[in-house]
């Protein structure tokens, strides 16, 4: 295995520490924690399919497949209206489904055509292209996970964590918008 920096391991966790030390409670995986050096009594561990109880909300983690150290997606519920939001990233791919979503976040980091355009301007390094398809969501997975779940209650689609150099933003929400039928948003 070729050395990956810590930086590296906690991209998308490296404000974890000092938004606990501001207040807030962080919870994560106990990967996560290890990973990223996480100590304090903000720290909250929380293990895949160990329901939790937030507030207002009812919130479900389940495991996802990246190259991170225990990386989590969640389904959260809302006990005031009944909403269901389903929130995935930097995973390539979920095997699981999802009944009676209304709201989804989820990462569309590339379309296939975009990143191999990417790969011949030399924007993307060939040797990256298999570390991108193991551990992103492509536009062809994340369509292939909308066509596995009911979507009859989705009424918006958030689509997070696109590739500048990767990814045609307008291509995906449109596939996106025509898959589910709701609006679909690129933040």
């Amino acid at each position: 295995m070729s050395y990956i920096s810590r930086a590296y391991l906690t991209d998308h966790s490296k404000a974890a520490a000092g938004l606990a030390k501001l207040g807030i409670d962080i919870y994560t995986s106990q990967g996560t924690i290890a990973a990223c050096g996480l100590t304090g009594h903000r720290i909250r561990r929380i293990t895949a399919f160990e329901d939790i109880s937030i507030r207002s909300f009812h919130i479900i983690p389940f495991d996802v497949k990246h190259d991170a150290a225990e990386p989590l997606g969640f389904l959260i519920t809302s006990r005031i209206n009944n909403d269901r939001l389903l929130f995935i990233s930097d995973s390539n791919y979920t095997r699981y489904k999802f009944p009676g979503l209304t709201h989804i976040m989820a990462e569309c980091n590339y379309d296939e055509g975009s990143l191999w355009r990417s790969v011949e301007a030399g924007h993307t390094p060939p040797e990256m292209v298999p570390r991108i398809v193991r551990s992103h969501t492509s536009l062809n997975t994340l369509l292939k996970m909308l066509r596995a779940n009911d979507l009859s209650g989705v009424r918006q689609v958030w689509l997070m964590h696109l590739s500048a150099d990767r990814s045609d933003a307008a291509l995906i929400r449109e596939a996106v918008q025509r898959q589910t039928g709701a609006e679909v948003y690129v933040c």
